[in-house]
């Protein structure tokens, strides 16, 4: 597992970019994954739009019947620095978008959009950056600038904190150039007692995991990202970052990448695969 950086990074916090809301352009974009995203009606408060994943040929819109292919049609109102897609039918399930100079971005999903492996799976492609679709093949051909899931502004990392509903989780998602998640816990049997010998610091109560990480692992740390104000990920919901999903249950809070790599915490046991 790749080490994050993560120490001492609460300093830092003043350095995180700013996404402006601008007026973005009606039509049809695509990211890295082939999720396509169809905006209408769009102005400088709001947009309509028909998200797409798993579509063939990159469709616009699911067929009928299809079970593997996740489509979110809704209306997005501008929002702090972005827009957000609330679910009318479900409170806790949202999307959040942010403009960026010509193309789009899906910043994070909150929610449950679908049941069933093949949705979670559908949900991990939404996230990312977005061009208009004459323009993607050539920006993804430009020696790799554009990976699945990762923001265009290389230097502009965006962090999002989350807990879980008791607040003994406490987590952050890193967006930059790569995306990883950390979750620190405050009160746990822990499954892990001895930390490795190139460790110092607090270690045994913090997890992390990097997108293209082969394995989950722990974080030797003296910081904590601990943040009462932080969102509170409900039971049964699912908060996606760039190939990275993160599902909060009563059981405890269970972060992998869309490779199967990542950690299960709970009070009483933690893994990392």
């Amino acid at each position: 597992m790749r080490v994050l950086a993560l120490i001492g990074f609460v300093a830092g916090l003043s350095s995180v970019a700013g996404l402006a809301v601008a007026d973005p352009a009606a039509g049809f974009y695509q990211n890295a994954k082939g999720t396509v995203l169809h905006l209408t009606a769009a102005s400088g408060a709001a947009f309509d739009f028909t998200l797409t994943a798993g579509a063939p040929d990159g469709a616009a819109t699911c067929p009928d019947g299809a079970s593997d292919c996740l489509q979110i049609d809704g209306h997005a109102l501008a929002a702090g620095k972005g827009f957000t897609f609330t679910d009318p039918g479900d409170d806790r399930s949202r999307v959040f978008f942010a403009e960026d100079g010509t193309g789009m971005r899906v910043l994070s999903t909150t929610g449950d959009f679908g049941t069933g492996s093949a949705n979670r799976g559908q949900m991990l492609a939404l996230t990312g950056a977005y061009l208009p679709v004459d323009a993607r093949s050539d920006a993804v051909q430009t020696d790799g600038a554009m990976q699945a899931g990762n923001p265009p502004d290389a230097a502009a990392d965006v962090l999002h904190f989350f807990r879980s509903p008791t607040g003994n989780i406490s987590c952050l998602f890193d967006v930059g150039p790569s995306v990883n998640v950390r979750c620190d816990m405050l009160k746990l049997n822990r499954s892990f007692t001895t930390p490795p010998k190139d460790c110092d610091l607090e270690w045994g109560d913090s997890f992390g995991v990097a997108a293209d990480d082969r394995r989950g692992g722990l974080v030797c740390h003296g910081d904590t990202i601990a943040d009462p104000s932080a969102e509170v990920l409900d039971y049964g919901s699912t908060l996606t970052f760039g190939g990275i999903a993160c599902v909060s249950a009563k059981s405890g809070m269970t972060c992998q990448t869309d490779k199967g790599h990542g950690f299960a915490l709970s009070r009483k046991v933690q893994t990392v695969f």
